[in-house]
């Protein structure tokens, strides 16, 4: 469980840093 987390927070880092993680966080 501890892995999928931290892959989702690495994914989620990348995502905001894209540029596009405004809308995810808005949503």
């Amino acid at each position: 469980e501890a892995y999928l987390n931290q892959e989702d927070a690495l994914g989620r880092e990348r995502y905001l840093k894209s540029g596009s993680g405004r809308r995810f966080l808005k949503a």
